[in-house]
């Protein structure tokens, strides 16, 4: 089958074709003379028939790329599936030499799964039942096996689910699983195990294809283009897959993955992002991001951009367990910490800390409502890992400067275990500061208004959560604290954090949300302050810090001499 599209303009042209024929695609230049893409397509009648594109894939990826090198990390996960017979067992990595593996990343969904216990770990060494595999268990193992592995890693299969240590232990060594992969398979496209990995494709459907032109390139005396689905990337980003929040560091530590969506087959690893509709991409831009976590020697070095990008990708996903919410991001924090050089705490960094704890909640996020006692402990307030709205990061511009005297002196965290990425028991910060106020909202409404010592102020708020408030929604009357963080000399504001007390030890604070006062309002909280007092704390907060950064730099370097 032949398709024409022209003439050509510069807005791009859509056309469509039905599946189950090969296709030509002619376009006509601007200029006149006609051009052909080739060579013609092959539409394959189901997504598995596309495996052997995907061997060839991993064949010239593991010869050729130099950048998509697996992680130089030898340690193999603590458990593996053995495919390489037969049938099919669990075996512990200790009696292994160095291998090879790949890895599943899968959505759980509602269907329940069998999984390895306590009670199943012994029968699973000799023998994974067939029963207890299911179907997208099944198509990985197979897919597995056609490229040429003899190991997998599945976590359901591989972590004992109700030993609580061996969970704690193994989802710690996440980042070491995905990383040291050689190549991990995505369940993309199915929503939970019944489902599997490939897909039938009608020979009715029809699918939408759009062209864009490369100008510098010209076959025939005319320009080529190069033709793709339009949908391509859509069908990946809205995949099932990719509303789970675990699967946020599977899909970046790797160096390599094979993306197994409802329509298409892609490819992605450091130098390369292809489907099978066009196998030898090399132009085709990543529906996720310019960088992979998984390559040591990536071009693409990682910044505190990089973390808000993926914090508020993280915070769209979802998490059966919200107590996870550090743990499913941990496996990315270690890769950042390593090449930042910077301290860890709670989601967020010590590097420029009082500006990252102006994170606020997505605008378009509905404010969750709190109550005491109804969620289990996850974070501290002053961590967006606290909140369960999607969160947004504080974008840092020029003329910003941190708030006169507001310093962090000092943080105290406790984990469950020893892992400082993983579950934490308790976190506090804290502060020294200058402008703390307290205020009394006078008119709760958008914008907001405070009422402060016979003074109407004008605050704009983004609230984290709610406290218990009345059936109207009101919050008329109650008093607050404004912690100054910074100055934002270009809008000439005030931004900060609005505090509620813990009322269980005097001088403790809880996370509200954000607020931002304009210069000229702000000024009316700290003209009854007498010059005197302001110079005495400044001097109080500078002596402070210099004692807190000194214990900091200790603190580094005995780490990094470990």
């Amino acid at each position: 089958m032949a398709v024409h599209c022209g003439p050509w303009r510069r807005r791009a042209t859509s056309l469509t074709w039905d599946y189950g024929e090969d296709i030509t695609v002619i376009v006509d230049s601007a200029t006149g003379p006609i051009s052909k893409f080739g060579p013609s397509l092959s539409v394959a009648e189901t997504t598995e028939d596309a495996l052997p594109v995907c061997k060839l894939w991993l064949r010239e990826c593991a010869t050729a790329h130099t950048s998509c090198c697996s992680s130089n990390n030898t340690q193999l996960p603590t458990r593996l599936i053995c495919i390489a017979e037969d049938k099919v067992y669990l075996t512990l990595s200790s009696s292994l030499g160095k291998l090879k593996y790949a890895t599943l990343s899968h959505c759980w969904g509602k269907l329940k799964l069998t999984t390895l216990t306590k009670e199943t770990l012994s029968s699973f060494q000799v023998q994974i039942p067939d029963s207890a595999l299911s179907k997208t268990f099944k198509d990985a193992i197979n897919i597995t096996r056609y490229l040429g592995l003899n190991y997998l890693w599945v976590d359901s299969l591989c972590i004992i689910q109700d030993d609580a240590q061996d969970w704690k232990t193994e989802s710690s060594l996440m980042s070491d699983v995905y990383s040291g992969s050689h190549i991990n398979i995505a369940a993309s496209g199915a929503e939970d195990g019944s489902v599997g990995c490939f897909f039938p494709r009608s020979a009715s459907k029809s699918i939408f294809f759009q062209a864009n032109s490369l100008p510098d390139k010209e076959v025939h005396n005319g320009p080529t283009y190069i033709i793709h689905p339009s949908n391509l990337k859509q069908s990946l980003i809205e995949a099932p897959l990719s509303s789970r929040a675990w699967a946020l560091q599977e899909r970046f530590l790797p160096s390599r993955t094979i993306y197994f969506s409802k329509n298409h087959i892609f490819w992605e690893c450091h130098e390369r992002f292809a489907c099978q509709a066009d196998p030898q991409s090399t132009h085709l831009r990543s529906a996720f991001g310019e960088f992979l976590l998984g390559n040591q020697d990536r071009k693409e070095k990682l910044t505190m951009k990089s973390w808000a990008i993926l914090v508020q990708w993280y915070t769209c996903c979802k998490l059966t367990m919200e107590t996870d919410k550090l743990v499913a991001i941990s496996g990315i924090a270690k890769v950042f910490e390593s090449e930042l050089k910077d301290l860890y705490l709670c989601g967020l960094w010590r590097t420029n800390l009082e500006m990252q704890l102006l994170w606020g909640i997505t605008r378009k996020t509905k404010i969750p409502v709190k109550l005491p006692g109804e969620t289990a402990y996850v974070a501290p307030s002053w961590s967006w890992a606290s909140c369960t709205a999607a969160v947004d990061y504080f974008e840092e511009r020029r003329r910003q400067y941190i708030y006169p005297g507001t310093q962090i002196v000092e943080f105290d965290i406790q984990y469950e275990t020893s892992d400082v990425f993983g579950q934490v028991k308790s976190a506090s910060l804290y502060i020294s500061c200058f402008g703390f106020a307290r205020v009394k909202i006078d008119y709760f409404r958008l914008p907001y208004f405070w009422f402060w010592e016979g003074l109407r102020i004008k605050a704009y708020t983004n609230f984290d959560w709610l406290p218990a408030i009345n059936e109207d929604n009101q919050m008329d009357g109650q008093q607050i604290y404004l912690l100054p963080l910074v100055i934002d000399g270009q809008q000439k504001s005030h931004i900060g954090l609005m505090l509620v007390p813990t009322e269980r030890k005097n001088g403790q604070y809880k996370r509200l949300g954000t607020f931002r006062v304009g210069e000229n309002d702000w000024s009316g909280f700290t003209t009854g302050m007498s010059s005197d007092t302001l110079q005495n704390k400044m001097e109080e907060c500078i002596e402070a810090v210099f004692e807190f950064e000194e214990r900091l730099n200790e603190r580094r370097r005995l780490r990094y001499r470990q």
